[in-house]
């Protein structure tokens, strides 16, 4: 268990991570170990456990910050007579205030966005085969309401925070839909002509949206463009799965093709200028996920290390597309679907701070080393000369606050 304790320095909102304890709640913890404080808690059993009452503890699933860092999102379950019960609750960082946005009964909240105001959160939920994406407001407590649905189901706050773009498909039709969906009562959707191409998350990017049009077969083209379509222009075209990151200045846009599609993992990388010119390979290795350092000319990749059953954090210097090794690990099982479908989650839960100079991430020891199982939380300072993984404390997933984009 989590012995949580007052804090010891100040708490650095860019360096301060929120994570999952092996208790399953939500804490939050400085990238240097410090200040470790709990902010949800369990339920404890009473009198009226006996008499039907709740007998178990809440779990907590997937924290994240909101924008101007004084909430974070997280999902709360609770089991009792083999049913389970899930809320999606805003929790003030210093543990003082909680609120139950909504109620979730047989459905399972699988992901949260704030919007950059902080006032809204679109979170997308799983029923049976479905995707919906609902909408809850931090001021309007047990009350959400469905944006849309569909299978498969990606989508991006847009600039000002009134508007999501969509993308999304259907078991019904052949092709996807690209929407910029209004969130006001008064507000119209627009509705793009052209289908989506092989790819899963529209990017917002310095004001423009980045995305993938399907120019038929199994090639897509990578397209800039205002966030309504308008003033569109093709960065670069490929074809496979495709994985689109723009970076943090909003110069480049990494890509990446998987020729196999889902599961398998991308061949190369490449960087193209939203600017306009030609795209250039800096990685010729596989990777599975891909994550630009702020301030730097560089990435870090995961990659998949199957003689040993493990992963590699690698970093990729974009200058003398160098690749150097950080550090192998094995992905808690959280981890691991973050990694799958990193393009969601790398705006809204950025595993390197803001100043790029740590990553975290939750794994397991190295097999053989450690009796407990259970998962840790590790940091990384990617400046050191030799990286090594140091350990925080026992968690299961962690982030550090959104960047803005």
């Amino acid at each position: 268990m989590i012995s949580s304790s007052p804090p010891t320095s100040a708490a650095s909102p860019a360096s301060r991570i929120a994570f999952i304890g092996d208790d399953r709640q939500v804490y939050v913890i400085e990238a240097d170990g410090s200040a470790l404080q709990q902010v949800t808690w369990s339920k404890v059993p009473s009198a009226l456990t006996r008499w039907g009452g709740s007998s178990g503890q809440d779990t907590c699933a997937w924290p994240g910050f909101s924008p101007d860092g004084r909430w974070i999102i997280c999902f709360q379950s609770e089991g009792g007579d083999g049913l389970i019960t899930s809320r999606i609750c805003a929790v003030e960082v210093d543990g003082v205030e909680e609120r139950g946005l909504a109620e979730l009964s047989g459905q399972l909240p699988i992901y949260a966005q704030w919007n950059e105001q902080s006032q809204q959160i679109a979170v997308l939920v799983q029923e049976e085969e479905e995707l919906q994406l609902w909408l809850c407001a931090l001021d309007t407590v047990g009350h959400a309401r469905m944006v849309d649905n569909g299978i498969p189901l990606f989508f991006s706050w847009a600039p000002g925070g009134g508007q999501v773009m969509l993308h999304t498909g259907s078991a019904r039709r052949k092709a996807g839909r690209l929407v910029l969906r209004s969130l006001q009562a008064t507000g119209e959707d627009c509705v793009f002509m052209e289908s989506p191409g092989s790819f899963c998350t529209p990017q917002f990017s310095k004001g423009k949206l980045i995305l993938a049009i399907n120019k038929g077969e199994r090639r897509s083209s990578v397209c800039i463009c205002e966030p309504d379509g308008s003033s569109r222009r093709v960065l670069t075209s490929m074809d496979g799965l495709l994985a689109v990151i723009p970076s943090p200045d909003g110069e480049l846009v990494a890509v990446a093709a998987a020729p196999g599609g889902e599961g398998s993992p991308y061949e190369g990388l490449w960087v193209v200028p939203t600017a306009g010119g030609e795209r250039q390979q800096v990685l010729a290795e596989e990777c599975q996920a891909f994550f630009w350092i702020p301030g730097s000319m560089a990435l870090v990749f995961a990659q998949l290390d199957n003689d040993n059953r493990c992963f590699w954090w690698k970093k990729l210097d974009l200058e003398s597309r160098e690749v150097s090794n950080i550090c192998s690990f094995w992905p808690s099982r959280d981890q691991l679907f973050y990694l799958h479908f990193f393009e969601q989650y790398i705006h809204s839960h950025p595993l390197i701070s803001a100043d790029g100079e740590t990553l975290i991430y939750a794994g397991h020891s190295p097999p053989g080393t450690d009796p407990n199982p259970s998962p840790r939380l590790w940091a990384v300072d990617l400046g050191a000369e030799i990286p090594r993984p140091v350990e925080l404390v026992r968690g299961s997933f962690g982030t550090f606050p959104p960047r803005s984009h």
